[in-house]
């Protein structure tokens, strides 16, 4: 399994996953997140959860399945179910999920967002957020605390790669670089984002102080303090209130 994360934005899409598989004995990187462009004014992208080999499977096909013609919103979502339909009945023991972008020039809306949760073929609307895999529990709470409706394509990058890196830390599974796709109504394809320095800037150590002060702030007969010793650890020191303590 893995992480994906899908934002709708006002001004497009954001699309975001780990890239770390792991059988419970070893390890690899994977891709883990596909674009494609159908024609000159429409694409599709589809990050997965589950096994990498099996999202491959599905979408080195996809080409053929779509074809090049103009974009038909009930046809291409028709072919989509499906190919998710014959996926499911050859591998009918696998827990692929998928979140399925698909942006259009042609007219409104121009880009969507849908889910398809394991054992299913349905494709869900996705209005705001959607987490899938492994660590969906954590994201999407991380998500639903800090997500807005007019939040922008800029800044659900932000948003997905400090969620996924919240799930690299916590969860067992996820891990390796982060990987981010967008598309925002002034790009003509699927653009890649370079998520390094945006990681090490959203840092555990800034989330835990953040968290710190809020938990401080919000105790006034407590003062806190959490020494950061650099193997983390930490001893807590906690001063009571005079009439408390007596």
């Amino acid at each position: 399994m893995t992480i994906a994360i899908g934002f709708k934005c006002q001004n497009g899409i954001v699309l975001c996953t780990d890239s770390m598989e792991s059988d419970g004995v070893t390890k690899r990187e994977a891709i883990k997140i596909w674009a494609y462009q159908v024609a000159h004014d429409w694409g599709i992208a589809v990050a997965s959860a589950g096994e990498s080999d099996l999202a491959d499977s599905f979408t080195s096909a996809l080409p053929e399945v779509l074809g090049k013609g103009d974009y038909d919103r009930a046809a291409v979502l028709a072919k989509l179910r499906q190919a998710i339909s014959h996926t499911r009945r050859s591998y009918p023991n696998s827990d692929l999920a998928m979140l399925i972008g698909i942006f259009n020039r042609l007219w409104y809306p121009y880009a969507e967002l849908f889910r398809v949760m394991p054992g299913s073929v349905h494709l869900g609307p996705v209005q705001r957020h959607q987490s899938i895999g492994i660590a969906a529990n954590l994201t999407n709470f991380l998500c639903s605390q800090l997500y807005n409706w007019g939040m922008t394509v800029e800044e659900a990058i932000r948003l997905g790669v400090f969620a996924i890196a919240r799930a690299k830390e916590h969860v067992d599974g996820c891990g390796g670089p982060t990987m981010v796709l967008t598309y925002t109504e002034k790009d003509e394809f699927w653009r890649g984002e370079n998520t390094e320095k945006l990681e090490e800037e959203l840092n555990a150590r800034g989330f835990r102080a953040a968290m710190e002060h809020y938990w401080e702030s919000h105790n006034p007969p407590l003062k806190h303090r959490f020494p950061d010793h650099g193997d983390g650890g930490s001893t807590i020191e906690i001063e009571c209130d005079k009439e408390e303590s007596a």
